[in-house]
């Protein structure tokens, strides 16, 4: 990831939350920005373990989604490695933008249960 002015990415992170965010929700959004930035400088110094051992240590099995595998997996991760800050804001807005047929929608985290569950339900009924 590219190098940043701070005050700049904090800008971009206050102009992403919801009209009616919280301390608490800037607070998350920074704590959730550090983390990552974090994870990818050990990345960076090499300091990770691969998929494959962490599966193996936690007695996990290699499983994919339909249609995916490690090498799709793989690329992926390359796609995103390698994209700047602005690039990853930019996807990030494209993301949000509505499309015919999907909306993008804030719902409280209680209802996230049963949202994912009639989710669940929909994909198994619609062929």
């Amino acid at each position: 990831m590219a190098v940043t002015n701070v005050k700049d990415a904090a800008r971009r992170l206050v102009d992403r939350l919801p009209d009616g965010a919280t301390w608490d929700d800037l607070e998350y959004e920074i704590y959730v920005r550090r983390a990552i930035e974090a994870g990818i400088a050990d990345s960076d110094a090499g300091d990770v373990d691969s998929v494959a051992d962490v599966r193996k240590s936690y007695g996990l099995p290699e499983k994919f989604p339909v249609g995916w595998d490690a090498d799709r997996v793989q690329r992926l991760i390359d796609h995103y490695e390698g994209l700047s800050e602005d690039e990853m804001a930019a996807e990030d807005d494209a993301a949000a933008e509505q499309r015919p047929g999907q909306a993008v929608i804030t719902v409280p985290d209680d209802l996230l249960p049963a949202i994912r569950q009639l989710l669940a339900n929909r994909k198994s009924v619609v062929p």
